[in-house]
């Protein structure tokens, strides 16, 4: 009898490699302990406050920099607001 499909090892191996890799990554809990984690949060938490406001396009954080302010948004608006 023929054997309709033949196990390619080396595709195997290429596709479940990179897993290993991954794994810490999706396994973390929690954010990740990086350096400039912390002021990506505080931004974040900026941004959101701005769009609960709705302000979609902030340009300015209130909070930011000890609560002197500081630029939240580092992507220009799009051409269609003024």
């Amino acid at each position: 009898m023929r054997r309709w499909f033949t196990p390619d090892y080396g595709l195997l191996l290429a596709l479940l490699l990179p897993l290993f890799a991954v794994m810490p990554l999706l396994t973390h809990a929690g954010l990740p302990n990086t350096a400039d984690g912390p002021a990506h949060l505080m931004r974040q938490v900026e941004l959101n406050q701005a769009w609960q406001e709705g302000n979609f396009y902030p340009r300015w954080g209130r909070d930011l920099a000890y609560g002197h302010g500081m630029p939240i948004s580092a992507t220009p608006r799009p051409p269609c607001t003024n």
